[in-house]
């Protein structure tokens, strides 16, 4: 389903440089011009044109899912359309439900921290994969499993 968030965090997630982003960028198949990606206190600035909203929302996703990034930057412009500024992306547009690959080391504590800020809602995770259904009571979740994070 979301084969581009699994290409570009592979090898990646044990470093947080600007390469390693551009890596995982790449690797999302988007074509991104004028890239440029800057790491700072685990903040990462990303900047470039894409063709669509939906390319944008790829790649902001990529650098939000790369291990060690608290908060993404971006000036990303979509060919033909006017925007300003930079904007920030913490966590996921309430609106928006999101897909996250799970990496080694990973819980649905710690995955409803960095999308909600609250691990106590790690339930609304696993309820919207099914994990109970699938799993029994057992909500193991294991690395290259790909989750639904729904919207608030």
């Amino acid at each position: 389903m979301k084969d581009f968030l699994k290409n570009a965090s592979a090898e990646v997630v044990n470093q947080i440089t600007e390469d390693s982003i551009q890596v995982a960028i790449k690797r999302t198949k988007v074509a991104i011009t004028n890239l440029s990606v800057q790491v700072a206190d685990k903040v990462a600035t990303v900047k470039g044109e894409v063709n669509s909203d939906d390319d944008k929302r790829k790649v902001i996703e990529v650098v939000k899912g790369v291990k060690g990034i608290s908060k993404v930057k971006h000036g990303i412009k979509v060919a033909g359309k006017e925007e300003a500024g930079e904007e920030d992306s913490e966590g996921i547009d309430n609106n928006v439900e999101a897909v996250y690959i799970v990496r080694a080391g990973d819980s649905l504590w710690a995955i409803a921290e960095k999308f909600y800020g609250d691990g106590t809602k790690w339930e609304k995770i696993s309820e919207a994969n099914q994990l109970m259904e699938k799993r029994g009571r057992n909500d193991l979740i294991h690395p290259g499993d790909e989750l639904t994070i729904p919207a608030l």
